[in-house]
This record gives structure tokens, C-alpha cells and sequence, in this order.
């Protein structure tokens, strides 16, 4: 759709059944970058503070498919046996994010007495769009459609609390906490369809909702 052009092969059936296939490794190179920082105060303070962030790119050649399991560019898979297989194979891996920054801080207004809180900003995983064939003579066949992890899923971003309390007494000491996770409220779809289709990018997993959990940790002396 869209007038894009794209490279498809077809093969009798009968043909490649009287072939015999040799794998091997792709040829190109395989390209890793990253930066990371990490900025923070002394934990003995009564406020803490840290800062941390990540920027990468990693690309390269993997076997057929989608997902954080065809990741590994040395890897030989029967997957990628077929000359359809070899349609855009190289590009950027699924776990290839890209940026990543997460602020932590810690309160103590009194020694026995703990706030905390996290934010967090992920970038989308890459994915790779899928496009099924069914009028190829070997039977209809999934193709990659664009280069692997030029399209993302929705990049997400999350806040959780944390306050905790702690008695150190003899001989039953131990700490009542609660956390906060995903106060904020987002519902950012985390995975998506790669379908071709009417059905591309729609929801398939999305950030857990608000959640309350409480613990309570005894300890004997």
C-alpha cells in the first residue's frame, strides 16, 4: 500500500525442494554506540538525588523476524533459509531503545522515615513491519516489509512513590512500606500489532494502571 515497492521472490515449490541451501553469516557489520552518564549526591544525605540517561544505536543483520529473540547477528536460523527471508534483515535491533533517563530521589524528614520517588522516559522498542503474501507459489509467506526497527512503538514514561517507615527495636524490629507504582495513570500501548493491515499498530500489551502494594517486614533480633 502506498505505492511503496518492495522485493519479493517467487519460487516453485518443487523447485526448492530439490535444492540443497548453504547458511551462512551476513556479510555486512554489525554498529554499536552508546553514551551513558550517571550524576548523584551522597546517599548519606538526608535528600538524595540521582540522574542517570543512555543514548545508543546499535544495527546489524539478524535472522527473520520480529522481536527481542532475533536480536543476535551471529546467529544461523533455518528462519532465514529462504530468499524472502534476506528482505530487510539489516537495520536496528529490538532492543535498541535509544534514550533512556530515570530520576531518582530519597527524603528522609527523620531517620525512621523514607520517601522515595522514580521517574522514568524510555523510547520505543524498533519493530519491524510484517507483510503476508498469500499468492506466492511456495504458500503464502511473511515478509518484512520495511527495514528491521525503522518504525517504534510508543515510547513511555512512569512515576512510582515509595514511603516507608522502620523500627529497629529488640527483639521485634522490621519496616512497613507502600509503593505507588504508575501514579501518573498512563495507558501507553507497550507492544503493538506489526501486521500490514488494518490491524497494524493496533494495542496488544499496554503499562499496568495504578497499583497500591503494601509490605510489611518483621525482623527478629
Amino acid at each position: 500500500g502506498g505505492g511503496q515497492a518492495l522485493t519479493v521472490y517467487a519460487q516453485d515449490a518443487g523447485a526448492l525442494a530439490s535444492q540443497s541451501f548453504a547458511l551462512t553469516n551476513d556479510a555486512g557489520l554489525s554498529h554499536y554506540l552508546g553514551l551513558e552518564f550517571v550524576l548523584d549526591t551522597p546517599q548519606s544525605r538526608r535528600v538524595a538525588l540521582q540522574f542517570s540517561g543512555a543514548a545508543y544505536f546499535s544495527a546489524g543483520a539478524a535472522p527473520f523476524g520480529n522481536g527481542i529473540d532475533r536480536n543476535d547477528p551471529g546467529a544461523l536460523d533455518e528462519a532465514s533459509a529462504g530468499p524472502n527471508d534476506g528482505v530487510h534483515v539489516r537495520g536496528r535491533y529490538a532492543n535498541d531503545r535509544a534514550y533512556l533517563l530515570k530520576l531518582l530521589a530519597t527524603a528522609r524528614p527523620w531517620s525512621r522515615l523514607l520517601l522515595g520517588m522514580s521517574l522514568r522516559f524510555r523510547d520505543g522498542e524498533p519493530f519491524t513491519r510484517l507483510l503476508l503474501d498469500p499468492d506466492l507459489p511456495p504458500g503464502p509467506q511473511l515478509i518484512m516489509a520495511v527495514n528491521r526497527g525503522e518504525p517504534r512503538y510508543t515510547f513511555d514514561a512512569t512515576c512510582d512513590l515509595r514511603l516507608e517507615y522502620s523500627w529497629p527495636h529488640r527483639p521485634l524490629g522490621g519496616s512497613f512500606s507502600v509503593d505507588f507504582y504508575n501514579v501518573l495513570g498512563a495507558a501507553t500501548e507497550i507492544l503493538e500489532d506489526p501486521r500490514s493491515g488494518p490491524t497494524f499498530r493496533r494495542a496488544l500489551e499496554q503499562i499496568a494502571g495504578r497499583t497500591l502494594m503494601a509490605t510489611l517486614t518483621l525482623d527478629l533480633h
